[in-house]
C-alpha cells in the first residue's frame, strides 16, 4: 500500500498513525478535514499527512468575517465549502 485513508480524527487518528509508525509502515497518511486539529498537529504523528481543508490563514480569515457578519462562529463544515 502507498497510502492509508484514516476517516477519523482526534485520538483515533493519532492511534492509527502511531501504530503504523510502530510497525514501520511507510505510507502516505490521508484524512478528512477533521485532521485540521491543533492537538493532532502538535503531536507530530500525522506530520506530512494530506487532508481536505483550506490553508489555516484562509480559514481564520473566513471565520473572522463570518463571525462579524452573523455574530457566531461558522460550523466547521462551512470552511470546507468556502
Amino acid at each position: 500500500a502507498q497510502g492509508v485513508l484514516i476517516p477519523a480524527g482526534g485520538g483515533q487518528a493519532l492511534a492509527v498513525a502511531q501504530e503504523l509508525a510502530r510497525k514501520n509502515m511507510r505510507v502516505k497518511l490521508l484524512g478528512t478535514g477533521v485532521f485540521d486539529d491543533p492537538a493532532l498537529a502538535s503531536s507530530g504523528a500525522l506530520e506530512g499527512a494530506w487532508f481536505a481543508g483550506p490553508a489555516p490563514s484562509l480559514r481564520q480569515n473566513f471565520e473572522s468575517r463570518f463571525q462579524q457578519t452573523y455574530g457566531s462562529a461558522p460550523p466547521r463544515l462551512a470552511t470546507l465549502s468556502y
